[in-house]
């Protein structure tokens, strides 16, 4: 949106990836004391929606609502002088609640991105409601997350904007021939599969002697994983790196054959909806393997990867035998239309003029030089 030349200024909850200094740039300095003061006087207009709180004893909703009201007396303390016009919460959760009080403060039209387990929220249905009742439109992440949206809130307009990759940050696409081993990156949880693999790639391992598969992540399991491989002939060759920077993670993928997340679906709806890894998999040429689940086959399509169903162990592994196994020329070919796929259809450049122009209701360039392109 910046590069467009729109008029943004970017408020994140939490603090800013390590490598992302322009979203760093724009957070405003903390002003406490007018922030505090701001914070009680939007808190006033929380009245009806306190009360209902209270009088459904819905205590968790209660502290999330006392959390937003600071966190948007904060952005106001910065906005006062300069107030927006548009203002846009990314996730119907807590950027929702925060958001939607600061464009209630300014006037504003309100509008919300939903990507995945915030589409449901059931454990916040009071918060959750305001949310909706607010926003002018929803925007879905997924044509699986408007399709959910649209199913509970058929009143209201959703458009879907896909959370698009930026291919001037992509390293170099590798030739095929100097590609080695499996790559999965994603947070430790078993909604990415990874318990799945355990059972899967020892097997793949034993057929591909060389075979290393390296893991991008952290989280609960990750302990679980490491011991699991280190009392086995596989133990070298299963690497974890833990958390590192979204560079040295593309690098990484663009050197891998291929690319596996099993994502599963989860009973508290905090599973994926269209991870944008996957999409940066394939703007990378890297074979994917992947499920059938939520929004993925929007991107995964048998054209350019390998779809299974969810918890399919049998056919997981099928299609990861498949994918380091395909005739070199086929590899190649399929490759090229996955990166062009995601140059036509999840492109950064395109899906922010969508949510400019649709969503905001404005006029962007129809072309800005060097975002448009596919980075080669």
């Amino acid at each position: 949106m910046i590069a467009m030349g729109v008029n943004v200024r970017v408020f994140p909850l939490g603090e800013p990836a390590r490598d992302r200094p322009a979203i760093a740039a724009v957070i405003p300095k903390k002003a406490a004391v007018k922030g505090l003061a701001w914070a009680l006087r939007l808190g006033a207009g929380e009245i009806r929606l306190t009360t209902e709180l209270l009088r459904n004893r819905s205590w968790r909703e209660l502290s999330r609502l006392a959390y937003a009201v600071l966190r948007a007396g904060g952005a106001m303390a910065a906005l006062a002088k300069h107030p927006p016009t548009h203002v846009h919460a990314h996730f119907l959760a807590r950027p929702a609640d925060v958001g939607r009080i600061i464009a209630r403060a300014t006037g504003a039209n309100f509008s919300v991105t939903a990507h995945a387990g915030d589409a449901y929220m059931p454990w916040e249905p009071l918060l959750y409601s305001e949310r909706i009742a607010s926003a002018s439109a929803i925007v879905a992440a997924s044509g699986h997350v408007a399709a959910t949206l649209l199913a509970r809130h058929a009143d209201k307009r959703v458009a879907v904007v896909h959370c698009g990759i930026d291919f001037r940050e992509l390293p170099s696409v590798v030739p095929q021939k100097e590609r080695r081993g499996l790559i999965t990156v994603g947070r430790m949880v078993p909604t990415k599969g990874y318990l799945e693999l355990l059972d899967v790639l020892p097997a793949v391992m034993d057929e591909h002697p060389t075979l290393e598969w390296h893991i991008y992540g952290d989280g609960p399991l990750y302990t679980q994983v490491q011991n699991f491989f280190s009392s086995t002939a596989f133990r070298d060759r299963v690497i974890l790196h833990g958390s590192v920077t979204n560079e040295a993670v593309l690098s990484a993928i663009a050197r891998s054959s291929c690319f596996v997340l099993p994502a599963l679906p989860s009973d508290d709806h905090h599973g994926d909806g269209l991870p944008v890894v996957l999409m940066e998999a394939l703007a990378l040429e890297t074979a994917v393997v992947s499920t059938a689940f939520a929004g993925i086959p929007e991107l995964v399509t048998p054209d350019v990867g390998y779809l299974v169903p969810p918890f399919d162990k049998q056919e997981l592994s099928r299609a990861i035998r498949a994918a380091l196994t395909q005739e070199a020329a086929l590899r190649a070919e399929a490759a090229r239309r996955g990166r062009a796929m995601v140059q036509e259809r999840f492109n950064v450049a395109t899906e922010a003029r969508i949510l400019a122009e649709q969503v905001w209701g404005i006029s962007v360039p129809t072309s800005v030089r060097g975002l448009d392109s596919d980075g080669r």
